[in-house]
């Protein structure tokens, strides 16, 4: 693991609209898919094409500790309830406005926490993706060529979508626009 790798992992965490997790979930899973469609061609064979892309699936599981444990679920549960879409910040990404699709959790009495487990489905509506300011927040020692190549960018579009003074001048922390709407 790269000390880039290693520095996200340990101080970017995961955030859902306004709810930022005390420590990232122990598995997060992407699913990304597509669908295809054979047909035969008389005399020649066959071709495939692609015919849609399915929303990207975020999936995962973790705990929380402590004595409010269980409020950060059921805050997370009231969340899932409004139907609204919002940014999912991963601890490694750029965000993506997606939909809370599942929730579910359970306290373990014995270890004094909270398990749970959760799905996001990424809104497909256009309109509403293009509204979303797209953003990451920025790692410790990374600089413009970091995060452009984590997000599959351009440092000449870091540094025109945002006000740092060099490539090097971003801090631990920073938020970086990755997208200008």
């Amino acid at each position: 693991m790269t000390k880039v790798q290693e520095a996200i992992k340990s101080k970017m965490k995961m955030k859902f609209k306004d709810f930022t997790f005390p420590s990232n979930p122990r598995e997060i899973e992407v699913i990304t898919s597509s669908n295809f469609q054979s047909k035969g061609i008389y005399g020649k064979g066959s071709a495939t094409e692609n015919v849609s892309v399915n929303p990207i699936i975020i999936k995962g599981r973790g705990e929380f500790f402590g004595d409010h444990a269980e409020e950060l679920c059921l805050y997370l549960q009231h969340m899932l309830r409004d139907k609204a879409s919002g940014e999912l910040m991963l601890p490694s990404s750029a965000g993506i406005n997606v939909f809370f699709t599942e929730f579910t959790y359970s306290k373990n009495c014995i270890k004094n926490s909270m398990e749970y487990s959760f799905v996001f489905t990424e809104s497909c509506d256009k309109a509403d993706n293009e509204r979303k300011a797209k953003h990451t927040i920025a790692g410790k020692d990374e600089n413009a060529f970091d995060i452009a190549g984590r997000c599959n960018l351009s440092v000449s579009d870091i540094m025109r979508f945002n006000d740092f003074q060099t490539p090097f001048s971003i801090n631990e922390g920073d938020r970086v626009v990755l997208y200008d709407y």
